[in-house]
């Protein structure tokens, strides 16, 4: 059966040369599995949930390894492809939505 969530070897920095905000080794999630993300103020967890939207991207940091959700290679998707793509297999709750003005 294929994941569907897979990373391999995943670091991300937001400066070029400044420690990594996120070092994941590997992490594989089957269909309909759920999984609780844990950790330390600062730790990687937004990072790691914007990374697998495609939401996040190296602009002026680093970034490696992959990341793969349903098949596709998120990484691999640029621009209106990637949102197009999000749009029709990704769904995401915010913190803070700010719908209403209250």
């Amino acid at each position: 059966m294929t994941a569907a969530l897979s990373v391999a070897d995943l670091r991300f920095s937001y400066a070029d040369r400044g420690p990594w905000a996120l070092a994941m080794e590997s992490l594989a999630l089957a269909p309909a599995e759920q999984v609780l993300l844990r950790g330390a103020s600062g730790s990687g967890k937004v990072s790691l949930l914007l990374l697998i939207a495609g939401l996040l991207e190296a602009d002026g940091g680093r970034l490696e390894g992959r990341v793969v959700v349903g098949g596709q290679e998120v990484m691999a998707l640029r621009g209106a492809q990637r949102d197009r793509w999000r749009g029709r297999h990704m769904g995401m709750v915010f913190q803070t939505f700010q719908l209403l003005p209250e």
